[in-house]
């Protein structure tokens, strides 16, 4: 069984929180924290997000011509 690097316990539920990081412009980002002690796991880019502002991106880039 997977245990957190800081508390030691073990993981049975992974908390995701939602995390903005500027790096040029605002990106979401998604961090997975241990429930038992808020210690950041992992952090990965939101895909479902990226994917949304690509679109709207796109839309608003195309309605400039």
């Amino acid at each position: 069984m997977a245990k957190c690097v800081k508390c030691e316990k073990p993981i049975l539920l992974i908390k995701a929180q939602d995390i903005a990081i500027q790096w040029g412009r605002q990106f979401n980002w998604i961090a997975y924290c241990c429930p038992l002690c808020d210690t950041v796991l992992s952090v990965m880019i939101d895909q479902i997000a990226l994917k949304i502002d690509t679109v709207n991106d796109t839309i608003k880039w195309l309605k400039g011509f």
